[in-house]
């Protein structure tokens, strides 16, 4: 990273009487970078957020009540797609290779390889009905051992909880990003929300991601402000017209 992303943490100069620091900030590390970046934020977050007034009235949903849910979700997400990497590869050890059978089809140098019924049914005029059945019924066979050793290992099962959070990840993420933020964490919320679906690796070069992770640091930095409402100023939406 460059070292203009490397932040150290610094000094606050404040008014008035300093702001205790709390469990998360007296265990920040000395440099800020893009390995550390969006989990130290998380730990501020998860702080700052459950430090700000409770509702007291019914209303729409609030940021700080959906950005824990919204990361409890990708860490799950995370954690359930190692699972399902680390189970895919001993399904493929197991059964020897990947679902599909190899085929020998004249004119090509080497073997291809078929996942589908639909595959095999495009070499039919290529290596003849007899060939194709006996294709056919390889493939069959080998879906039932996958299918065999699938039932012992979970693969698809790990696969489809990861797909489920995904939906719920994204929904939720989606959700967040269009709720007006009345605190100055929220406001961090939603951008610390933004860099993890956009550029979760923090590599994006082009404007204005090396801002918005510059500005996701300095709220981290900011530890002796108060939380006090961002918004005496009523939020206002793109494209709605100025008063």
């Amino acid at each position: 990273m460059a070292d203009s992303e490397n932040s150290r943490t610094l000094p606050t100069i404040s008014r008035g009487k300093k702001r205790a620091l709390s469990g998360s900030e007296k265990r920040m590390p000395y440099v800020i970078n893009r390995r550390n970046l969006l989990s130290l934020a998380a730990r501020v977050l998860i702080e700052r957020l459950s430090d700000l007034p409770h509702r007291t009235i019914p209303g729409p949903t609030y940021v700080r009540e959906i950005w824990p849910d919204w990361w409890e979700l990708y860490q799950k997400r995370l954690q359930v797609s190692r699972l399902r990497q680390h189970l895919g590869t001993s399904l493929l050890k197991e059964t020897g290779g990947p679902l599909a059978v190899e085929v020998l089809v004249p004119g090509h140098d080497k073997p291809i390889f078929v996942h589908s019924s639909e595959e095999i049914k495009s070499l039919l005029p290529t290596i003849g009905p007899e060939r194709t059945a006996q294709v056919r019924a390889a493939l069959r066979r080998r879906r039932r051992e996958w299918k065999k050793a699938d039932a012992r290992i979970g693969y698809n099962a790990a696969l489809a909880e990861e797909e489920e959070i995904i939906r719920t990840e994204g929904i939720a993420g989606r959700v967040l990003l269009v709720l007006p933020p009345y605190y100055r964490a929220e406001m961090a919320a939603k951008l610390h929300c933004l860099l993890v679906m956009q550029d979760p690796n923090l590599k994006l070069e082009l404007g204005p991601w090396p801002e918005l992770r510059t500005m996701l640091k300095e709220f981290i930095h900011t530890r002796s402000l108060p939380p006090e409402p961002s918004a005496n100023l009523r939020w206002k939406h793109i494209g709605e017209p100025d008063e």
